[in-house]
Protein backbone atom coordinates (compact mmCIF):
# COMPACT_ATOMS: atom_id res chain seq x y z
CA UNK A 1 0.00 0.00 0.00
CA UNK A 2 2.77 2.22 1.18
CA UNK A 3 5.10 1.69 -2.14
CA UNK A 4 1.74 2.33 -4.64
CA UNK A 5 1.26 5.75 -2.73
CA UNK A 6 4.88 6.77 -3.13
CA UNK A 7 5.04 5.45 -7.24
CA UNK A 8 1.35 7.53 -7.67
CA UNK A 9 3.32 10.20 -5.51
CA UNK A 10 6.45 9.73 -7.63
CA UNK A 11 4.29 9.86 -11.31
CA UNK A 12 2.45 13.03 -10.25
CA UNK A 13 5.72 15.06 -9.40
CA UNK A 14 7.25 13.54 -13.06
CA UNK A 15 4.20 15.15 -14.51
CA UNK A 16 4.50 18.16 -12.76
CA UNK A 17 8.21 18.75 -13.56
CA UNK A 18 7.13 18.08 -17.22
CA UNK A 19 4.56 20.54 -17.41
CA UNK A 20 7.27 23.17 -15.35
CA UNK A 21 9.38 22.39 -18.41
CA UNK A 22 6.73 22.91 -20.81
CA UNK A 23 5.67 26.49 -19.55
CA UNK A 24 9.41 27.71 -19.43
CA UNK A 25 9.81 26.34 -23.08
CA UNK A 26 6.62 28.38 -24.16
CA UNK A 27 7.55 31.70 -22.20
CA UNK A 28 11.27 31.42 -24.21
CA UNK A 29 9.58 30.95 -26.90
CA UNK A 30 7.23 33.72 -26.41
CA UNK A 31 10.63 35.91 -24.91
CA UNK A 32 12.22 35.07 -28.98
CA UNK A 33 9.65 36.10 -30.39
CA UNK A 34 9.53 39.58 -28.58
CA UNK A 35 13.21 40.16 -28.90
CA UNK A 36 13.15 39.37 -32.69
CA UNK A 37 9.86 41.99 -33.11
CA UNK A 38 12.11 44.52 -30.81
CA UNK A 39 15.10 43.72 -32.99
CA UNK A 40 12.82 44.21 -36.42
CA UNK A 41 11.13 47.33 -35.51
CA UNK A 42 14.71 49.31 -34.16
CA UNK A 43 16.74 48.12 -37.28
CA UNK A 44 18.46 51.00 -39.12
CA UNK A 45 21.46 50.09 -41.26
CA UNK A 46 23.05 53.75 -40.66
CA UNK A 47 22.95 53.33 -36.91
CA UNK A 48 25.40 51.49 -34.99
CA UNK A 49 23.90 51.01 -31.92
CA UNK A 50 21.03 49.05 -34.25
CA UNK A 51 23.77 47.05 -35.50
CA UNK A 52 24.90 46.10 -32.57
CA UNK A 53 21.47 45.58 -30.89
CA UNK A 54 21.24 43.19 -33.95
CA UNK A 55 24.03 41.16 -33.60
CA UNK A 56 23.47 41.01 -29.47
CA UNK A 57 20.07 39.94 -29.78
CA UNK A 58 21.00 37.24 -32.21
CA UNK A 59 23.27 35.80 -29.87
CA UNK A 60 20.40 35.96 -27.58
CA UNK A 61 18.06 34.32 -29.53
CA UNK A 62 20.62 31.53 -29.93
CA UNK A 63 21.07 31.04 -26.57
CA UNK A 64 17.44 30.75 -25.75
CA UNK A 65 17.14 28.13 -28.77
CA UNK A 66 19.88 25.92 -27.25
CA UNK A 67 17.66 26.30 -24.01
CA UNK A 68 14.76 25.21 -25.86
CA UNK A 69 16.95 22.46 -27.13
CA UNK A 70 17.96 21.11 -24.25
CA UNK A 71 14.59 21.24 -22.93
CA UNK A 72 13.00 18.79 -26.07
CA UNK A 73 16.35 16.57 -25.28
CA UNK A 74 15.20 16.36 -21.81
CA UNK A 75 11.67 15.72 -22.24
CA UNK A 76 11.71 13.69 -25.45
CA UNK A 77 13.78 11.37 -22.79
CA UNK A 78 17.29 12.08 -24.49
CA UNK A 79 20.09 12.25 -22.92
CA UNK A 80 21.12 16.22 -22.15
CA UNK A 81 25.14 16.89 -22.06
CA UNK A 82 27.47 19.38 -20.97
CA UNK A 83 27.70 20.50 -24.59
CA UNK A 84 24.91 22.31 -24.32
CA UNK A 85 25.85 24.65 -21.58
CA UNK A 86 29.02 25.07 -22.84
CA UNK A 87 27.81 26.47 -26.23
CA UNK A 88 25.49 28.40 -24.19
CA UNK A 89 28.81 29.89 -21.91
CA UNK A 90 30.48 30.35 -25.06
CA UNK A 91 28.04 32.75 -27.02
CA UNK A 92 27.24 34.46 -23.72
CA UNK A 93 30.86 35.41 -23.45
CA UNK A 94 31.11 36.16 -26.98
CA UNK A 95 28.13 38.54 -26.20
CA UNK A 96 29.84 40.44 -23.51
CA UNK A 97 32.76 40.57 -25.54
CA UNK A 98 31.07 42.38 -28.03
CA UNK A 99 29.32 44.72 -24.82
CA UNK A 100 33.05 45.96 -23.87
CA UNK A 101 34.12 46.35 -27.36
CA UNK A 102 31.32 48.19 -28.44
CA UNK A 103 31.85 50.76 -25.21
CA UNK A 104 28.82 51.11 -24.78
CA UNK A 105 27.53 54.34 -22.14
CA UNK A 106 27.80 52.46 -19.06
CA UNK A 107 29.56 48.76 -20.20
CA UNK A 108 33.07 49.58 -17.78
CA UNK A 109 34.26 52.05 -15.87
CA UNK A 110 35.80 55.19 -17.36
CA UNK A 111 37.91 56.39 -13.86
CA UNK A 112 40.04 52.58 -14.42
CA UNK A 113 40.95 53.36 -17.69
CA UNK A 114 42.53 49.67 -18.20
CA UNK A 115 39.72 47.57 -16.63
CA UNK A 116 37.92 47.14 -19.90
CA UNK A 117 41.10 46.05 -21.68
CA UNK A 118 41.14 43.41 -18.62
CA UNK A 119 37.62 42.56 -18.47
CA UNK A 120 38.00 42.16 -22.30
CA UNK A 121 41.26 39.62 -22.03
CA UNK A 122 39.32 37.97 -19.05
CA UNK A 123 36.48 36.98 -21.46
CA UNK A 124 38.46 36.20 -24.07
CA UNK A 125 40.11 33.66 -21.91
CA UNK A 126 36.88 32.09 -20.64
CA UNK A 127 36.09 32.11 -24.65
CA UNK A 128 39.26 29.87 -25.12
CA UNK A 129 38.73 27.61 -22.36
CA UNK A 130 35.20 27.07 -22.93
CA UNK A 131 36.31 26.19 -27.01
CA UNK A 132 38.72 24.30 -25.32
CA UNK A 133 36.44 21.95 -23.51
CA UNK A 134 33.76 21.75 -26.14
CA UNK A 135 36.49 20.51 -28.49
CA UNK A 136 37.45 18.04 -26.29
CA UNK A 137 34.28 16.59 -24.72
CA UNK A 138 33.58 16.03 -28.72
CA UNK A 139 36.43 14.74 -29.58
CA UNK A 140 36.27 12.30 -25.79
CA UNK A 141 32.27 11.46 -26.46
CA UNK A 142 32.58 10.75 -30.33
CA UNK A 143 29.29 12.61 -30.63
CA UNK A 144 28.46 12.73 -34.33
CA UNK A 145 29.02 16.68 -35.36
CA UNK A 146 25.56 17.21 -37.21
CA UNK A 147 22.90 17.21 -34.02
CA UNK A 148 20.30 14.40 -34.74
CA UNK A 149 16.67 15.32 -35.26
CA UNK A 150 14.20 12.89 -33.07
CA UNK A 151 11.25 14.30 -35.49
CA UNK A 152 12.97 12.79 -38.20
CA UNK A 153 12.93 8.95 -36.60
CA UNK A 154 9.65 7.14 -37.07
CA UNK A 155 9.00 5.54 -33.64
CA UNK A 156 8.79 8.06 -30.96
CA UNK A 157 10.83 7.06 -27.95
CA UNK A 158 9.55 6.45 -24.42
CA UNK A 159 10.93 8.49 -21.48
CA UNK A 160 12.58 5.92 -19.94
CA UNK A 161 10.38 6.45 -16.23
CA UNK A 162 8.46 3.93 -14.29
CA UNK A 163 5.22 5.47 -13.51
Amino acid sequence: MYRKIMLRIRSLLVGAEDVVHVVVAVFLLLATVGILLQTIEGFNLRDYHAIFNLINNALLVLIIKEILWTIIKFLGGREVTISSFIFIGVISAIRRLLLIEAGLPGNHNDAQPFGHVIELGATAMVVLILVIAFYYLRKASNVPQVPQCDFCDKEVKQRGRTE
